[in-house]
């Protein structure tokens, strides 16, 4: 994996949030969906980059929540 590779994230309000795909891992929910996907891994390295929905109503704000929330707990266990 690519450092600062980015994942990029479909939300209901129909947006693309681009999210660097270290940080959003810390959900395990979005970690989970990544690893069933299997995105993220080297041999995906080279594929056009698709986003990826949630099974879930996820808005563009909520979306976002996550996102601080992990960059405020980034490397805490």
């Amino acid at each position: 994996m690519a450092p600062n590779e980015q994942v990029i994230c479909k939300t209901t309000d129909g947006d693309e949030v681009n999210v660097d795909i270290d940080l959003i891992r810390q959900s395990k929910t979005v970690d989970q969906m990544l690893k069933d996907l299997d995105m993220g891994s080297e041999q995906n390295a080279d594929e056009e980059k698709k986003p990826i929905s949630f099974p879930v109503q996820v808005s563009t704000a909520v979306l976002e929540k996550v996102v601080e929330w992990c960059k405020e707990h980034k490397g805490r266990s």
